[in-house]
């Protein structure tokens, strides 16, 4: 199996060119809260950001064995999206950040034929993106326990008690930031928060949690939409696998039950000459 390439199924979800000069990073045509447009400079965390490539680099170092072939682009394209989150001085790491990160690496490694390379490889991933395998893990756990009992209401209403908690607070400073940098996880975190109350995310309700919460309709609506293609892009790549899987086996009995014959067909000569 190929070490982990480039190559990516799911595109990097930047629009226009991205270009630096000295320590900006321009993105075109960036949205806002209100859903309006504009084209924005970016100061960088530091003056030379880290590169995707780096990323890259630092999760193959930290994890260098092949990635199962179906799995590869998925964890590419986690880290690429995610590195160029991280790079933007927008970024502020959150409870709902980590458990979005962890859901949906859980969503992802369920099925990973090697159950005990999971936990290296999403911890490459963290550690590669220069996150706290220990925050994230952490705080994953406090937010799943604070989703126990929890009934929709009571989350999209968590931002006004920011003072009882982790996740009230979380949830609060992404409300009151009015420069708060939609990321994958981030979105994914909330949608994960509508699949354990049991509201799908679409429609009506994707209006409803992105007013409650001070977020975008249409970057929540976006992620949505990636993980419903995943999701049947996994189900399609372990069927293929199942069915490879099958057919090996196939092979591999019908290989055996021809030697089997030839070897009764030797045997059953052998005896005729000897019995000559």
């Amino acid at each position: 199996m190929a070490r982990l390439s480039l190559l990516v199924v799911l595109p990097v979800a930047v629009v226009g060119f991205v270009f630096h000069q000295k320590n900006l990073l321009f993105l075109p045509n960036s949205q806002r809260k209100d859903g309006s447009t504009h084209n924005r400079a970016i100061v960088m965390q530091n003056a030379i950001p880290k590169t995707v490539s780096e990323t890259i680099r630092a999760f193959e170092s930290a994890y260098p064995k092949p990635v199962v072939t179906a799995w590869r682009s998925p964890v590419n394209d986690m880290l690429q999206v995610t590195h160029l989150s991280v790079v933007d001085s927008r970024f502020k790491y959150d409870a709902i950040f980590g458990f979005g990160y962890e859901w949906i690496f859980q969503l992802l490694m369920a099925k990973y034929p090697v159950k005990s390379e999971v936990e290296a490889i999403v911890e490459a991933t963290i550690s590669a993106l220069d996150l706290s395998v220990e925050q994230i893990s952490q705080d994953a756990k406090d937010v799943a326990n604070w989703l126990e009992g929890k009934s929709e209401a009571d989350i999209l209403t968590a931002p006004e008690q920011k003072s009882n908690g982790k996740v009230e607070a979380a949830l609060a400073s992404i409300k009151e930031n009015e420069n708060y940098l939609h990321t994958r996880c981030g979105n994914l975190g909330v949608l994960a928060m509508m699949d354990a109350v049991g509201v799908k995310p679409e429609g009506d309700a994707l209006t409803r949690w992105a007013d409650a919460l001070g977020m975008r309709k249409r970057s929540l609506e976006k992620d949505a939409v990636l993980l419903r293609e995943f999701q049947e892009k996994m189900t399609a790549a372990l069927q293929m696998i199942k069915s490879l899987e099958i057919r090996e086996k196939k092979r591999l009995a019908d290989s055996l039950e021809k030697k089997a014959k030839a070897a009764q067909e030797e045997a059953k000569k052998k005896m005729e000459e000897e019995s000559a």
